[in-house]
């Protein structure tokens, strides 16, 4: 019987890889190359080194790529004007909503000043034993004279010159500097110089705003700390 002859490792590798289609064989140096995809097009190139001139060039592949890009990211004039008037609807849509959170942002804040305005005033009473007595001159000076003794009475309390300042009254009086010129857009009761006179009357105010510029009516702070708006006292006076 004749044996078979079994071929070489080399060969078969060769002949399988070529039928595979993973290497191809150079006819210039007899050496094994490998394919080089590039998009759908191959060129050869040495086992260590590329080819110089690879299929398609380096500057047709990017401008290849900016067309695909900029004929992804087309819009047409009718889809532009589309998305200007959807943006044009949510900003009239969003300059109410924005004008309530702003009204209710200012509300807010005028409460809390009346509250600072209440703790630091009870601080006033129990060290000093009476209410501030501070008066209202009948002269063309008698508001400053007033804002700014009230001012100094309950600054060492930590009350500042903007606690005294409601933000809704600031900006319809334009946002004024109020760096040279005192105010206070919060008007106090004059007790008189007794220790208990400020808290025999649970219903009588300590301090109200100088006008109803939050839609319900002046906001006022009582003698027992709590807040509330001259319509609502009006209509339920024993309750607030």
């Amino acid at each position: 019987m004749r044996a078979q002859r079994i071929p070489s490792p080399r060969r078969s590798a060769l002949s399988a890889s070529k039928f595979a289609g993973k290497r191809c064989w150079n006819l210039k140096t007899t050496q094994p190359a490998l394919f080089v995809f590039r998009r759908n097009r191959c060129g050869f190139a040495d086992s260590n080194k590329v080819l110089a001139h690879p299929w398609p060039p380096p500057q047709f592949q990017v401008q290849h790529r900016l067309r695909r890009l900029s004929s992804n990211f087309a819009f047409t004039l009718l889809e532009l004007l589309v998305v200007l008037g959807i943006v044009a609807i949510l900003v009239v849509i969003s300059f109410p909503i924005s004008a309530q959170l702003r009204a209710r942002a200012q509300r807010v804040q005028c409460s809390a000043n009346l509250r600072n305005l209440y703790i630091a005033t009870e601080l006033f009473v129990q060290q000093n034993g009476s209410w501030p007595q501070i008066g209202d001159n009948d002269d063309e000076d008698g508001p400053v004279d007033f804002g700014n003794g009230w001012i100094a009475a309950l600054k060492p309390f930590g009350i500042s010159e903007k606690t005294w300042i409601c933000p809704t009254v600031q900006n319809l009086l334009g946002n004024p500097d109020l760096t040279q010129n005192a105010r206070v857009d919060y008007v106090a009761t004059p007790f008189d110089d007794k220790p208990t006179t400020p808290h025999e009357w649970p219903t009588q105010p300590w301090f109200a705003e100088v006008g109803s510029v939050h839609g319900h009516g002046n906001l006022i702070v009582f003698t027992d700390g709590s807040i509330s708006d001259l319509n609502t006292v009006l209509k339920n006076p024993s309750g607030k």
